[in-house]
């Protein structure tokens, strides 16, 4: 027996007295997000609301305000958005998007927008059942469950008689009406605002990341989100090298001008998509916000994160601007990226 095989025999055993052993009666708490904190804990719930900057569920039961709600946790322990719909006595129903004020950014800014009737017709229905528990379906005999990276849904319902009802759940578990309902919401929350619809789908892994990324747009944010189109057309922020610089020569004006950090400054379409593919595969470039300074003219601001040349590099991001305008009947292109000056 070579030494090949006899590493695939014993990762397989391993994996299955992972599974078949002592640890196989262990499963993660429809509460415990991947790092291993409790999200049903009240000391985590009250830091998850602060990071939001997010009043108690009860502060609107108490003043008679219906409030459904949504944090969501992503598969890696990370806190990404809170989705809210509040009905106020007296008030248009509203809508609003906060992320996490730990995301890098000093303002304190969320999206606030009306919620039509129908929406929120449909956001009560579900929230009637979405606390309900379900009955686990029998397993078959030697059926495995195994969830990674889960994402982790905590829903909150506050009614117009003062009560609440909470309930968090893992995206794999046993129980799906929370997680479903969540991102329901979340579905509704992007409708809500056409600027949210906009953002290419292919672009974010799901509805909230995608309410994430249009937490970043700034300005006139429907020409903002068009030039956020542009930016994520397929394989222009992870080109494979210079070889890709003819596709994406559509995506540069042709008088672009790209100074890259450390590099000359490279001028016309040409030169300008071949050094962009050239470093943009191997150095990632990062946006921040997305400023829609006309219906023409969009500035991105983000950083560059060079790829460390050694296990112990840590190079820092290097901030950068980009300039996107539409002109001349083409739709948004590169007209310049350069080092970020000081506003």
């Amino acid at each position: 027996m070579n030494r090949v095989a006899r590493s695939i025999i014993l990762m397989t055993a391993t994996i299955f007295c992972m599974f078949h052993g002592p640890y196989a009666k262990a499963q993660p708490s429809p509460c415990q997000d991947d790092k291993g904190n409790d999200r049903c804990n009240d000391d985590q719930r009250a830091q998850q609301r602060h990071l939001y900057n997010a009043s108690d569920a009860q502060d609107f039961a108490n003043k008679k305000s219906q409030l459904v709600r949504a944090f969501f946790v992503d598969g890696y322990g990370q806190d990404v958005a809170l989705v809210s719909f509040e009905r106020a006595p007296g008030e248009d129903l509203k809508v609003e998007v906060r992320v996490p004020s730990h995301n890098g950014s000093s303002e304190n800014v969320s999206l606030v927008g009306q919620l039509s009737g129908a929406a929120w017709t449909d956001i009560l229905e579900g929230a009637r059942t979405f606390d309900r528990d379900l009955v686990p379906l029998p397993k078959r005999k030697g059926e495995l469950s195994i969830c990674l990276h889960s994402w982790v849904s905590t829903v909150e319902v506050a009614d117009e008689n003062g009560k609440v009802r909470r309930k968090t759940s893992l995206a794999c578990g046993n129980d799906d009406l929370v997680s479903a309902y969540a991102f329901k919401l979340a579905n509704i929350a992007v409708d809500s605002f056409s600027f949210c619809a906009t953002l290419s789908r292919e672009a974010s892994r799901n509805d909230v990341t995608r309410l994430a990324d249009c937490w970043k747009l700034r300005g006139d944010r429907t020409a903002a989100s068009q030039a956020y189109n542009r930016l994520h057309t397929r394989w222009f922020l992870h080109p494979n090298g210079v070889d890709f610089a003819r596709s994406l020569y559509d995506l540069f004006d042709e008088n672009a001008e790209v100074t890259w950090p450390g590099e000359e400054k490279a001028t016309g379409a040409a030169s300008a998509s071949q050094l962009w593919t050239a470093k943009a595969g191997q150095n990632r470039f990062v946006p921040r916000t997305y400023f829609g300074e006309t219906h023409d003219r969009v500035r991105i601001e983000g950083q560059i994160w060079p790829r460390p040349k050694s296990d112990a590099d840590r190079p820092q991001p290097i901030p950068v601007t980009m300039l996107w305008t539409r002109e001349n009947g083409f739709d948004f292109r590169l007209r310049s990226l350069s080092p970020a000056t000081r506003r």
